[in-house]
């Protein structure tokens, strides 16, 4: 998987957040050994610039806090990067931003 994890092709790449999502879920086992690369990874994938697979590896996010597996020790030493990276890729909609104080919604 982190052969492919550098490949230009943007499905690749998705897949490649997919599998993790699935192996974090159903066999951490394979994965703990190799936590520190795949967490890494997954923040540059949280970042990329096709939609789909930023999207993709935020699931690792979610499936990584929902695993009876995993540990927070390992993400807390990674939170003062990963935060910031989440906080710029969520998405809002008006009447989010309007229920937040913010933008008024638009009658358009």
């Amino acid at each position: 998987l982190f052969r492919l994890a550098s490949d230009p092709s943007k499905e690749i790449r998705k897949r490649v957040c997919s599998a993790f999502v699935v192996l974090i879920d159903v066999r951490y086992d394979y994965l703990q050994m190799h936590m520190p690369n795949v967490v890494k990874f997954m923040m540059e994938a949280t970042k990329d610039e096709d939609e789909d697979v930023a999207l993709e590896a935020c699931e690792f996010w979610t499936a990584y806090c929902e695993s009876q597996q995993v540990g927070p020790e390992l993400l807390r030493a990674h939170l003062p990067d990963l935060v910031p990276i989440l906080l710029k890729g969520m998405i809002y909609s008006d009447l989010d931003r309007y229920m937040l104080g913010g933008d008024d919604i638009d009658d358009n």
